[in-house]
């Protein structure tokens, strides 16, 4: 039987216990995503005997992991509610990052000890299809905004290897909890600056920087912190050099803000989002012509001036 590439769903849910424990996940702990893409991530040792005629000498899997990437709308709470946590919530916390509930909303910042883990079950091909399990899963993020499209976050999660089996039964997974994402335009952005001075953004994407990778020793397999190396990438509508001149800014590696909020404070609560940066570095700046109209393509690099003090990401 032929298996069918949409019937397929994730489930996610962090872990509290031990590194690299297990745990069984239910309908509950799915996550709405969306462009998926697997892979198995082996270390592989070639046997290297001369065997007296040609050939492909054989191959033995010596260690790795399993990779998954998706990306998720930006959306609210089911519930509706600036202080309950939204449905991707969890993916913020195993991507380093703390979480904060407050009545105002919910807050996530990065963090640089006790990174949270959970364990990640990716359906694929139907009731006759296969389950991909993986553990102790940690993930990268991006964040992605487009003026007239919908925002959405880009995960690469990583997990320890763990047996493929086949899918069998399928939990019974419901989404009519799932809110419709609030779109990025003139008339939902709230507000939209860099280095203080308001701009015309046609794009953003932010990289909170958190990395991971496989560490492989004896008595410890660990998805482990790398580093951090945040960054933005963002394009503007060229401004007045006398106002705002990013060119001689990039000349001198200028330091500023950056603040974004798409919804409305006073009438989109529950599907805002917002992003506080306090402080990067404009590395470089490109200039592009887009229907007769010039447009700035800005990098900043995340410069931290205190530890942890990279980003705030809240949602309200």
């Amino acid at each position: 039987m032929t298996l069918r590439a949409e019937e397929e769903y994730m489930l996610f849910k962090l872990n509290p216990g031990a590194y690299g424990t297990d745990q069984a996940l239910v309908a509950a702990d799915a996550i709405a995503v969306f462009d998926v893409g697997y892979s198995q991530e082996f270390t592989k040792e070639q046997m290297k005997e001369a065997l007296g005629f040609p050939g492909s000498p054989f191959e033995k899997i010596t260690g790795g992991y399993q990779q998954l990437t998706f990306k998720c709308y930006v959306r609210g709470a089911s519930d509706g509610q600036v202080d309950t946590p939204v449905p991707y919530g969890p993916l913020l916390r195993a991507a380093g990052n703390s979480e904060t509930v407050e009545l105002t909303g919910v807050s996530y910042a990065p963090v640089t000890q006790n990174f949270e883990h959970g364990t990640l079950w990716y359906y694929v091909g139907g009731a006759n299809g296969v389950l991909h399990k993986m553990i102790g899963v940690r993930m990268s993020a991006k964040f992605v905004s487009k003026v007239g499209g919908l925002d959405y976050w880009e995960f690469t999660a990583m997990g320890l290897d763990v047996d493929p089996v086949a899918a069998g039964a399928l939990p019974d997974v419901d989404w009519s909890g799932l809110t419709v994402p609030m779109h990025t335009a003139a008339n939902t952005v709230q507000t939209m600056t860099l280095f203080g001075a308001a701009v015309g953004m046609a794009t953003l994407t932010i990289t909170p920087g958190n990395t991971f990778s496989h560490m492989h020793v004896t008595n410890q397999e660990e998805i482990a912190f790398e580093a951090r190396n945040g960054s933005v990438d963002i394009s503007i509508v060229e401004p007045d050099p006398t106002v705002v001149n990013y060119w001689l800014k990039a000349k001198k590696g200028d330091q500023g803000a950056l603040a974004y909020q798409r919804g409305k404070t006073a009438s989109n609560g529950g599907d805002i989002v917002a992003w506080n940066i306090p402080n990067l570095q404009l590395a470089s700046a490109t200039r592009r012509n887009d229907a007769g109209r010039l447009y700035l393509d800005l990098k900043l690099n995340i410069k931290p001036l205190t530890k942890n003090s990279d980003y705030v990401f809240q949602t309200k």
